[in-house]
């Protein structure tokens, strides 16, 4: 049996990975690299912080397994959130590499977040076999999250 996929849990990393590279994306003394290392030390954080909340939330219900079982399954069940970082990353080690300009690589790597919403929410609208009017609707909100964070990028810049 294939697990599930916890559409949740990806596209709240997708938000806060696209987010993260935005707002890195405003300081010029801060290279490919340095977005890369910030982005990948965000995700690690933020899916920490998601298993702590969800082992604590657990270990408050009745009949909860052990500790360390608890632990484990948290870790598994958050780890989308830092998987998130993945995509726009390989945009960013290309651009460490040298093989794509540093402001190219960022750029690159905020498009990819945007368009990763975007294919979640269709892959979303497709699980659920939602109508033609279905399936835009959520690909289209689960895109303007993205569209949003390139939005503020431009008023800020």
């Amino acid at each position: 049996m294939r697990p599930r996929v916890r559409f949740e849990g990806v596209i709240y990393g997708q938000i806060v990975a696209t987010a993260v590279v935005v707002a890195l994306s405003e300081d010029s003394a801060l290279d490919a690299r340095a977005v890369l290392l910030w982005l990948v030390v965000t995700m690690l954080v933020f899916w920490l912080a998601h298993a702590y909340a969800d082992v604590i939330a657990a270990q408050l219900g009745r009949d909860t397994p052990s500790l360390a079982v608890q632990v484990g399954h948290s870790m598994r069940r958050e780890w989308p959130i830092a998987q998130a970082a993945g995509v726009p990353g390989v945009a960013l080690v290309l651009g460490w590499a040298g093989l794509l300009s540093n402001e190219t690589a960022i750029n690159l790597a905020i498009a990819l977040g945007v368009m990763q919403l975007a294919l979640w929410g269709f892959a979303i609208s497709r699980s659920k076999r939602l109508t033609l009017l279905g399936t835009l609707a959520v690909t289209g909100v689960s895109s303007a999250f993205g569209l949003a964070l390139v939005g503020l990028k431009v008023l800020v810049h």
